[in-house]
């Protein structure tokens, strides 16, 4: 007997009849194996690639996420699509639905403003306008936003970050993602982004000039939070003149730990406790009223002869660039509240979880509409004077307590700038610090040993 297949697949099976010598027994045995999948299992890897296209078409969860939850609904079709054997298959699937891989940032606008792709900016409540900038040096600039979601905004501080790790790998002439934030109710709520060619301060200019006069002309800031790229807060200033500008704890700890990597002292920390201590130190200056940071920079290098030879680079880096260039008014953080709650650190791990590591384009676009359409949904909750973030977790409220704690005694003159410091030291996590105080005993058994 041959296969049902055989004159569309050649299959070369054959169903063999046999009987047994008392011609009692009948059995059917397989002489040759089929050249293609059973009938069953072809039904099975039909509902499940099925199911597949229909959420990868419909949704902007990320396949890996999507295949094992069909696998939990699936399993029998489920091993029969290995997730590696499908990858092809999901960027033709996802190549339907969305448009052409962009050549620049802008092709990447033009095809957002074509009408048939108009709705990939769109979700329920909410829907992104794309513009483009071209500065006079030759950069670029992507700019999106919710324009009748900016006019429910009300705020006078603004927050400035940009970041890398989320750009998209193509176009490959895409820089850096920039994102402007407003504070609500101690709530930091992304309201404008842009997606940049380059940091020059043209082009950031360009953007907030925009920003300020056709998106939020009706905002009248006084306070922007930013990191310390000059050319960040000229441009900054150049918009909002009347604005004072502050720098951001969160960026100041990284640009001085990035620095620590690019002059190589990474072997030196590790093999030495003191160095991981004076570093420690460092980072907590901006803990200092800006007055007494410039004294406080001088005691700690002069205080540690050795170490000023061994981190000589760094500390000339430090001197010349955060104390002479940058300024203590700028980088201290001294009695901010939100200095152990960082609206940066949060805002970033939002972005690792929804976009990942450098996404495709139409990704990256995909999961910033859906961000908009989840702080739109926030601010409304907001207005109805609605939390939309936990409560503090207790050892967070305690850090905070702990540093209004140490400031306190600095100010009544309990502790000196060395005590301070020696304090504050013990409160950072950098270098994998394990002996980071928890409480306000530690504290004061501190004070106990120095009386």
């Amino acid at each position: 007997m041959i296969c049902n297949k055989f004159r569309s697949k050649k299959c070369p099976a054959r169903l063999k009849f046999e009987v047994d010598e008392n011609n009692t027994e009948k059995n059917f045995t397989l002489s040759k194996n089929h050249n293609h999948v059973e009938p069953k299992a072809e039904y099975l890897i039909r509902q499940f690639k099925d199911e597949f296209k229909k959420e990868i078409t419909t949704s902007s969860t990320k396949p890996c996420i999507i295949y094992g939850k069909l696998c939990l609904r699936f399993p029998e079709g489920a091993t029969l699509v290995p997730f590696n054997s499908m990858l092809s298959t999901i960027n033709n699937w996802r190549r339907e639905i969305r448009p052409p891989l962009p050549k620049s940032l802008k092709d990447y606008v033009n095809f957002l403003n074509m009408e048939q792709w108009k709705h990939f900016l769109s979700r329920n409540l909410s829907k992104l306008q794309v513009m483009s900038i071209e500065s006079k040096d030759g950069s670029s600039a992507a700019v999106l936003a919710d324009k009748n979601f900016l006019e429910t905004i009300n705020t006078t501080h603004l927050l400035i970050d940009a970041t890398y790790e989320v750009c998209p790998r193509a176009p490959t002439e895409i820089y850096q993602f920039l994102t402007i934030m407003a504070i609500i109710d101690d709530n930091a709520i992304p309201i404008t982004w842009a997606i940049m060619t380059n940091k020059s301060k043209i082009s950031y200019k360009d953007i907030f000039h925009y920003f300020a006069t056709e998106l939020a002309p009706h905002l009248k800031i006084n306070l922007v939070t930013s990191d310390f790229e000059l050319g960040l807060m000229g441009a900054i200033k150049s918009v909002y003149i009347d604005a004072e500008i502050q720098g951001c704890n969160f960026h100041f700890n990284q640009a001085v730990l990035k620095k620590t990597k690019e002059l190589k002292l990474g072997k030196l920390i590790q093999e030495r406790d003191d160095i991981k201590i004076f570093i420690r130190k460092l980072l907590c200056l901006p803990l200092l009223p800006a007055n007494d940071i410039n004294e406080a920079f001088l005691w700690l290098i002069n205080s540690h002869k050795e170490i000023k030879l061994l981190l000589k680079e760094l500390i000339d880096y430090f001197q010349s660039y955060w104390i002479k260039i940058i300024k203590p008014a700028r980088f201290c953080c001294y009695r901010q509240s939100n200095k152990t709650n960082n609206f940066i650190e949060s805002y970033h791990r939002v972005l690792r979880l929804k976009m990942g590591s450098h996404p495709s384009i139409w990704e990256f676009t995909e999961q910033l509409a859906a961000l908009q359409e989840l702080k739109k949904i926030e601010t409304l909750s907001l207005k109805q004077n609605l939390e939309i973030r936990r409560q503090p977790k207790l050892q967070i409220t305690m850090k905070k307590s702990m540093y209004e704690y140490v400031w306190d005694l600095y100010d009544n003159g309990t502790l000196d700038i060395n005590q301070f410091l020696e304090c504050t030291r013990h409160m950072t996590q950098a270098f994998n610090n394990t002996k980071v105080w928890t409480n306000m005993d530690d504290i004061n058994n501190f004070i106990v040993s120095i009386v």
